[in-house]
């Protein structure tokens, strides 16, 4: 009876050492696909990631090249307002001797003229 008994324990223990090695691989297999999902999730969500980042870099380069522009215009604006001032602070003294000396000139005469008409 005791070698009965004995069997029986011992492939009471095969069954349930195969039940729970069957019971692993189910859950390794579960695990795999799972994996397998959160892995294609993962590509997926790369991918997409990737994308927007692009889309991102295309935006951030447009922005570069505007204010780059911005920044050349507004050298360009400030250059021409101070160039006309330097310009302007130079030819005075001509400007100024042109008007002293023709100007009340011609308006005299004009006067005259007009008197004498």
């Amino acid at each position: 009876m005791a070698k009965k008994e004995l069997e029986t324990d011992s492939q009471s223990d095969f069954v349930n050492m195969n039940n729970s090695d069957i019971n692993r691989q189910a859950a390794q297999m579960r695990v795999g696909s799972s994996a397998n999902n959160a892995s294609s999730k993962i590509l997926e969500q790369l991918k997409q990631n990737e994308k927007i980042s692009k889309d991102i870099l295309k935006s951030v380069n447009f922005i570069k090249h505007y204010y780059l522009w911005q920044s050349i215009f507004n050298f360009l604006k400030v250059f021409i307002i101070v160039a006309v001032i330097v310009l302007g602070i130079v030819s005075w003294r001509s400007i100024l001797d042109y008007i002293t000396n023709n100007l009340p000139n011609n308006f005299s005469e004009q006067l005259i003229r007009r008197s004498l008409e």
